[in-house]
């Protein structure tokens, strides 16, 4: 109620500002506006009150214009003098009030559907919290198993560390331009080949597989080997490189 009376009291203030503006005024001190505005207020509540008084005398619960034509009269205004202020040349209009869209609570956030309340729980009780507050969800990714997507994964990852390593070796060791005439050459690299001092050196020096001895294997494993090769044989994988080995038969001459 107050925030209403104080919407219809700034409008009755700018009414009485474009009356005295009317009147030649150019300029009102905040009390004589106040003062002026107060008084203004309480001569429209006396006129309601009289026309609604003069309404319930005669019966009714809505005041009619002849109500308020009555209150006007017992105020001391005559009436007949009302027509001659509605043509103005000089009334200033004021616009009308804007409306106001009440305010709407907002709605709590909610995730999920909540469970009903179950037929054994009283109605008094209160209801189910949203479910993510109490039902377990995995806060990770699960990692693919199948073969085809670790595959895809595992070929992605080595196509990007090759890549990496390449721009890496490219940058830090000698390299050359490729196309020269483009705007960014430094992307198109070729990492020069230097050529070893002594290149026969590395065909000289003994590698790793040239100190392991080999050993004479024992007539018991030979024995269980043959045995094994006679064996029939496994059904035939779909991979080739996944099929059992074959060993060469050997007889000895006599």
């Amino acid at each position: 109620m107050a925030d209403a009376t104080a919407v219809h009291r700034k409008y009755l203030k700018a009414a009485v500002g474009a009356l005295c503006l009317e009147k030649g005024y150019d300029s009102i001190t905040k009390l004589a506006i106040e003062t002026l505005t107060e008084m203004i207020q309480s001569y429209i509540g006396e006129i309601g009150r009289s026309s609604l008084s003069i309404c319930e005398l005669s019966g009714r619960s809505k005041p009619t214009f002849n109500d308020v034509r009555l209150a006007l009269v017992e105020m001391g205004l005559n009436v007949d003098e009302l027509n001659t202020n509605l043509p103005r040349t000089t009334k200033t209009l004021i616009p009308r009030p804007t409306v106001s869209r009440p305010f709407q609570q907002p709605k709590p956030l909610q995730s999920g559907t909540k469970e009903a309340r179950p037929a054994y729980v009283p109605n008094y009780l209160p209801s189910f919290p949203d479910p993510h507050s109490y039902v377990k969800t995995l806060t990770y990714r699960k990692e693919a198993d199948e073969y085809e997507q670790c595959r895809e994964k595992y070929a992605a990852m080595r196509r990007d560390v090759e890549t990496g390593l390449a721009k890496f070796l490219s940058k830090t060791s000698i390299s050359e331009p490729i196309v020269k005439n483009c705007a960014n050459p430094e992307n198109y690299l070729l990492i020069v080949n230097e050529p070893a001092t002594l290149p026969y050196l590395t065909a000289l020096m003994p590698t790793a597989e040239d100190a392991i001895v080999p050993t004479k294997p024992d007539k018991a494993s030979q024995d269980s080997e043959d045995s094994a090769s006679e064996k029939p044989a496994q059904e035939p994988a779909d991979n080739p490189f996944l099929k059992p080995p074959k060993r060469r038969k050997t007889t000895a001459k006599t």
